[in-house]
């Protein structure tokens, strides 16, 4: 193996009957439990399209998500900055790595205080994925 080529791990964590089983209690949760959602125009849409609301509770029934599922797409194109075709995200696509819009906290890696998140910490994140080869797509809250 020459030592620039890209070492890119395949997972397989759950077989077809694990997965369903998380699917169905996915939508088991979205019903019974709901989402709290702090937008009223989201909660607007969400009752318009046929979701259960309590105040700022969503239940989402099974079929809304059927439908969702079955209105989006498959693949995903993704391009860079300058607007050129990076990637495609999708059924048979190849892993992709990079730093997700998850990230509502920031530890600090010279002291380990975590605190909640900045556009600052969002500027060092971005600096940080952009400089790391094996990653390739950050997607930031901001």
């Amino acid at each position: 193996m020459s030592s620039n080529q890209d070492i890119r791990p395949r997972i397989t964590v759950m077989n077809e009957q694990q997965m369903g089983q998380i699917h169905e209690s996915s939508l088991h949760i979205l019903k019974s439990v709901g989402l709290e959602i702090d937008s009223e125009k989201a909660v607007s849409v969400f009752a318009k399209a046929g979701a259960g609301v309590d105040g700022s509770r969503v239940h989402i029934p099974a079929d809304l998500v059927q439908w969702a599922l079955d209105v989006a797409p498959s693949n995903v194109d993704i391009f860079d900055r300058r607007g050129n075709f990076a990637f495609g995200i999708g059924d048979g696509a190849e892993t992709r790595f990079g730093i997700g819009a998850t990230t509502l906290n920031y530890q600090d890696p010279m002291t380990d205080d975590i605190t909640q998140l900045t556009r600052k910490h969002m500027e060092i994140m971005v600096r940080l994925g952009d400089s790391l080869g094996s990653f390739d797509l950050i997607s930031t809250m901001g």
